[in-house]
């Protein structure tokens, strides 16, 4: 979707230090002592809840995310709903500000992430902001005046994204003996479009003993292999249609079972066919008369081969032996049967050119087989925003 910024918040107001207060509780939560927030907070103007820009600054929805605050902070007296939406704008804030501890641009200050790396980024951080925004509660002593408000229900903003994230990360962890949320913490601290790779070195250290090839490319079939398996999942959180979360699990375990794939096949044979010695001199010169010879030979007019005496008396023996036949004055030559004259013969070939595939045949078929790419702009029930806008 596209994300819309509106006015600044004036960082003297409440608003303001609220939000920066959730961001610096992240960033220590993440033991960052420097996040990408340049210190702006906007109004978010579109239907998501907030995003996180790459340029550092952070967008908040007044009535989904602010205004529960303010209410909250006022003391008043809250509905079971109102708690419900209350924890669900502290985990937009949480969401966000989790992006802020990564760093998103290149080297060259372009942002560049593949289908995989932003499903996976936004599944690690909302599973994150979930578990963790009762720390944000805990700073913000919101707990104090709601009890309850820890223990609210979770709401979920990508269902799919979640679930393959969560299975993924499970499933590597059991593959590299380690704790599942010491993974997460390790990926979570990893640049987006690194994770895969961190992924393929935790596999390929557990299993080094059964990898016979290069090591080197057994890790770049396997980060390939684990973004291509990863990346549909994107599609499933964009649709309509339900039991996203069991849909996204199975795209998680369909790219855990690649690993076992690519780790247990053979590399792509890539051998080189052998070359051979080199010709010795004699070979050089026997190679250059065969081309001399095979050359002249196309140069040369097809002689008809010379008539013997014998073959030239037979002919003439039958010449004799065959007078020739009537014809009345003006009239043509009658055509035998089975000749074609040579205007027939023109139209023939002309008819075979006609037939032969050409450059327009080629263009139209590949037209007509073209496929057609559909875009589509599906929105969740809740959105937060990426790091990149």
């Amino acid at each position: 979707m596209a994300f819309r910024r509106g006015r600044l918040l004036d960082p003297r107001s409440q608003d303001w230090a609220r939000v920066a207060a959730v961001i610096r509780t992240v960033a220590s939560r993440m033991e960052r002592q420097q996040t990408r927030w340049n210190g702006r907070i906007y109004l978010e103007l579109s239907s998501a809840e907030g995003a996180a820009g790459p340029d550092g600054g952070m967008s908040v929805s007044d009535p989904t995310v602010l205004q529960p605050l303010e209410r909250a902070f006022r003391g008043e007296d809250l509905t079971p709903a109102e708690l419900y939406n209350l924890r669900d704008a502290l985990v937009t804030l949480t969401h966000e500000s989790l992006h802020l501890c990564h760093e998103v641009q290149d080297a060259d200050g372009n942002v560049r992430f593949s289908a995989a790396e932003r499903a996976f980024e936004e599944g690690l951080a909302e599973n994150w902001a979930q578990d963790n925004v009762h720390h944000v509660i805990r700073a913000l002593q919101l707990d104090v005046r709601y009890p309850e408000l820890p223990t609210q229900p979770r709401l979920d903003a990508y269902p799919a994204l979640q679930a393959a994230s969560k299975e993924l990360v499970s499933g590597v962890a059991t593959l590299a003996g380690r704790d599942a949320d010491d993974v997460g913490r390790q990926l979570q601290g990893t640049r987006s479009n690194e994770r895969f790779g961190v992924v393929a070195d935790l596999v390929i250290e557990a299993r080094r003993d059964e990898i016979t090839g290069d090591v080197a490319e057994v890790r770049g079939r396997l980060e390939q292999a684990l973004q291509e398996k990863f990346a549909p999942v994107l599609a499933i959180e964009g649709d309509n249609f339900e039991a996203k979360a069991e849909r996204g699990a199975e795209v998680g375990r369909l790219t855990l079972a690649e690993v076992d794939r690519v780790l247990t096949e053979p590399a792509p044979d890539r051998t080189v066919e052998p070359q051979r010695a080199p010709r010795t001199w004699e070979e050089e010169i026997l190679a250059w008369q065969q081309q001399q010879q095979a050359q002249a030979a196309q140069q040369a007019p097809q002689q008809p081969a010379a008539q013997t005496w014998e073959d030239e008396v037979l002919a003439w023996q039958r010449q004799q032996a065959q007078p020739p036949a009537f014809q009345p004055q003006g009239q043509q030559p009658v055509q035998a049967q089975g000749q074609q004259s040579v205007g027939d013969v023109g139209d023939l070939r002309k008819f075979l050119d006609d037939q032969r595939p050409g450059l327009g045949g080629g263009v139209q078929a590949a037209e007509a087989s073209a496929a057609t790419v559909v875009n589509r702009d599906v929105r969740s029930q809740r959105t937060r925003g990426h790091g990149v806008e």
